[in-house]
């Protein structure tokens, strides 16, 4: 089963201008773990349509913040709105992706669901396997496909691959965002690698360590336009 699980690489098409890339797939709790994986095993095709998906396994994922903040992005970039996760590019040009393969509750770090207990005994060894394979799939996809930009959200999750991978450890640039009320800086790392720019941020998510106000969404746009500058 867990082979069979890495087949999907993102829900869209990998045409896509934008990929925007976590560390993994959550979803609402066990039963919906399996839900997700008799749906993915039944279509093993490395990429499917985010809403027949949801629609297959009749699960309503409600407001996702990452999907919206990807689209804010997409719409300071190129002007206009677009669907995230389609694989109808009419419609969608941002490719949504995980690192690991997996789908885990959303809300329990250290929650490792019954169904892949026979692979990995637990959510270290899990990533320890996992990561280093995973991490290069998505850096060969990348190279193949070439879209313009790759967001990797979940600094610290992305953070442990990059430092050991042999082209994208060095060459970032450090940029600030703004501040939080402490004073924390909101800082992001981007990096170009031939025609794509690799962006490294806090989670996409508004729950998190970081919200994505309109002001961080539009310094970050502005950061990914000057690159070049």
């Amino acid at each position: 089963m867990y082979d069979e699980m890495t087949t999907l690489f993102g829900y869209g098409h990998p045409a896509a201008r934008v990929w925007v890339v976590g560390l993994e797939e959550h979803c609402g709790n066990d039963e919906e773990v399996q839900l997700r994986i008799d749906a993915r095993l039944a279509d093993q095709r490395p990429f499917l349509d985010r809403v027949q998906f949801h629609e297959e396994i009749e699960v309503d994922p409600g407001e996702v913040h990452v999907w919206s903040n990807a689209r804010k992005i997409y719409l300071g970039l190129f002007g206009n709105d677009t669907d995230v996760g389609r694989e109808d590019p009419n419609i969608s040009d941002v490719l949504l992706a995980e690192l690991l393969p997996l789908p885990r509750p959303q809300h329990s770090h250290r929650h490792w669901p019954a169904p892949y207990q026979g692979y990995f005994a637990n959510v270290p060894s899990y990533k320890a396997a996992a990561i280093p394979v995973m991490s290069e799939r998505l850096f060969a996809m990348v190279r193949e496909h070439t879209p313009p930009l790759v967001i990797l959200h979940g600094k610290a999750g992305h953070r442990s691959w990059i430092r050991s991978h042999p082209v994208l450890r060095e060459g970032w640039i450090e940029e600030c965002l703004d501040r939080t009320p402490k004073g924390r800086r909101v800082l992001v790392r981007l990096r170009r690698d031939g025609p794509t720019t690799w962006v490294l941020c806090d989670n996409l998510t508004n729950n998190g360590y970081i919200n994505w106000t309109a002001g961080r969404i539009d310094s970050l746009v502005t950061k990914i336009q000057n690159i070049d500058a």
